[in-house]
């Protein structure tokens, strides 16, 4: 295997995915809405799991910017 081979070993942090939601389903807490389904584990653990390949949906949740918090005391 040379340099330019790269081999993915590690899947995607659904944690981090713009897709991922929490359900109030107890028996089915995480949601994948690019996917559409409730899954009782993580949406890429279940892909793995039912298809055998890394989730290849993912995409980096925007992070909003907070507001810097100002003393008005000072």
């Amino acid at each position: 295997m040379n340099n330019s081979e790269s081999i993915q070993t590690k899947g995607p942090e659904c944690l981090k995915c713009k897709y991922l939601k929490i359900t109030y389903i107890p028996s089915m807490p995480y949601s994948c809405t690019l996917m559409g389904f409730k899954s009782r584990w993580l949406p890429s653990l279940e892909v793995l799991r039912t298809d055998g390949q890394f989730c290849m949906g993912f995409e980096l949740r925007k992070v909003k910017q907070r507001r810097p918090i100002i003393n008005i005391r000072a």
